[in-house]
């Protein structure tokens, strides 16, 4: 599982791709293979998931583009010491991820947006709710490679 930790090592995005169920990679094109995952926010002692009952899954289009996006992060900040506001986001409304960059701590702003709707199984509906936090490059590479990892596990 990927973890996405914060500076205080108390809060977390925990994403994961895995094999447990309906991985579909027959299509020639990205936008018809989809991958399940396993979607969680901790923050202190408390968890946010996505209910089992929703089945989350992303296609291999919006995984490549969130991958992709991440890259890009990491090697601006590297090359350039800087990067424009990038958000992430899922065609069935599971989360949202927003990244920008607090320069004068060098650090990185992570804001992780939840569509309460898909996440509880209908139980909350009509409402976002939202998690921020930094974390460093350092973390946003290792979250980056885990997911990189794991994708790479189950397509090949």
């Amino acid at each position: 599982m990927a973890r996405l930790l914060d500076v205080s090592g108390k809060n977390s995005l925990n994403l994961s791709f895995h094999q447990r169920r309906k991985v579909i990679k027959s299509y020639d094109d990205e936008i018809n293979n989809w991958i399940p995952i396993d979607f969680e926010i901790r923050v202190y002692d408390k968890s946010y998931k996505i209910y089992p009952e929703v089945a989350p899954s992303l296609n291999m289009y919006e995984i490549n583009l969130m991958l992709s996006k991440l890259r890009v992060i990491i090697e601006n900040i590297h090359s350039k010491k800087d990067f424009e506001k990038v958000a992430i986001s899922t065609y069935e409304f599971y989360y949202e991820l927003e990244f920008f960059h607090l320069k004068e701590d060098e650090l990185i702003e992570c804001t992780i947006w939840t569509f309460e709707t898909s996440r509880t199984n209908g139980e909350i509906q009509n409402v976002q709710r939202g998690f921020r936090f930094s974390v460093s490059v350092e973390s946003l590479t290792e979250f980056r490679g885990t997911l990189e990892l794991e994708l790479n596990q189950i397509v090949n």
